[in-house]
């Protein structure tokens, strides 16, 4: 078995199961809806979609769990009204887990430095 090398986040649908972004899950993503990971990201907050949140979810859940046999419209079966609020919480919390944080020019940086 494979050493994951992503973070996983935990979500509780049907049954608590983990989640993991790495680049299978984004071609995944890409595959199913034919539009760019990272576009949709940016477009999370703000441009929500149905078919987005089922596609990020599935892509996540399958790359959190290997072994898991659900196919998109299973994983439509856990969202609901109710739970969406919960289930985009949860994505947005693994995209931040899973994605290189940016620092500030110069900052956090050891930069040598000339003192004399």
């Amino acid at each position: 078995m494979t050493k994951k090398l992503t973070p996983t986040v935990e979500i509780e649908l049907d049954k608590k199961r983990p989640m993991a972004l790495d680049l299978n899950a984004m071609v995944t993503f890409e595959d199913i809806t034919g539009e760019s990971f990272f576009d949709a990201m940016s477009k999370m907050q703000t441009m929500m979609s149905a078919k987005i949140v089922r596609a990020l979810l599935y892509a996540c859940l399958s790359s959190g769990d290997e072994d898991i046999e659900i196919v998109p419209s299973d994983v439509g079966r856990m969202i609901t009204a109710e739970n969406i609020p919960y289930v985009t919480e949860k994505i947005l919390e693994l995209a931040t887990l899973s994605m290189p944080q940016t620092e500030a020019k110069g900052e956090g940086k050891n930069e040598s430095r000339s003192t004399g």
